[in-house]
């Protein structure tokens, strides 16, 4: 579940400090040299308890996804709501972003899940980066509550060496996690209907040992625990949840003319 975020504390934590000339490495299988360091991902755990289980209940998810602006037509992943997408165009490499609106800078093809810029668009931002997409899909849910270790080992010519960068390796990690934590809980794995998010609530230092290793080299292992949740999703096309069979009051009293808010209840 954690690969990616070792592979983040190693590309873009550690790397940038310039403490570990010699080695940095994500597989502790991997031979390192000193003063270096490696990172492995180690036992995962699965609450059994779930934190909420939709189960066999349909409602709306979300989902956003990222596009380098290369053409007009872009695929997305699930089929939106209709009028639940929300589209914003990264204009420039300074990251400006503009909200572009539905209808007149964009349409969206439902069934076919493809979104299309209108053909002025790429004309009038000709340094356009990227195109962020946000949108909602009817689907069946799961969360479920994980914890999974991480192992951290630091090799230095002599402890004292080893033991300076094993406290430098944690201050690293401990003082940058809501950058870490942003990063990671950024990403989604899709496969076809199919989607899951691993949320990162936190990661903690849990021990550490010294590592005899001889003469020619001292270490430290530290344990951390990275606590999160496991979003799971099972996306429905349209044509397979029906139409809205009954619609669920909040129980609210309004004055004629005047909208409630409801909530559907597909079949």
């Amino acid at each position: 579940m954690i690969h990616w975020l070792l592979h983040y504390f190693v590309d873009e934590l550690l790397t940038e400090t310039g403490a570990f000339p010699n080695s940095v490495a994500v597989d502790l299988g991997t031979p390192i040299n000193s003063p270096g360091v490696g990172f492995k991902a180690g036992e995962l755990q699965i609450l059994q308890q779930p934190a909420r289980v939709i189960s066999d209940e349909l409602q709306p998810q979300s989902i956003s996804e990222t596009f380098a602006v290369s053409s007009n037509t872009y695929a997305l992943a699930k089929e939106p709501i209709i009028d639940s997408l929300l589209a914003r165009l990264v204009i420039n490499a300074a990251g400006e972003r503009v909200l572009l609106s539905a209808g007149t800078d964009f349409t969206v093809d439902y069934p076919n899940r493809t979104l299309t810029l209108a053909a002025n668009i790429l004309t009038t931002y000709p340094d356009a980066v990227s195109l962020l997409v946000e949108y909602k899909f009817v689907g069946i849910a799961s969360l479920r509550e994980f914890e999974q270790v991480f192992l951290v080992e630091v090799l230095g010519d002599n402890f004292e060496q080893a033991e300076q960068l094993a406290s430098i390796t944690a201050a690293i990690l401990l003082t940058n996690q809501e950058r870490a934590k942003v990063a990671f809980n950024a990403s989604e794995h899709t496969q076809g209907e199919y989607l899951s998010r691993h949320i990162m609530s936190q990661y903690f230092w849990q021990s550490g040992e010294a590592l005899e290793l001889g003469s020619a080299q001292q270490g430290y292992r530290l344990s951390f625990i990275v606590q999160g949740h496991i979003y799971s999703i099972k996306g429905i096309p349209e044509g397979e949840y029906g139409v809205i069979e009954s619609v669920h009051s909040p129980g609210q009293s309004t004055s004629p003319g005047q909208p409630i808010n409801v909530t559907p209840e597909l079949g």
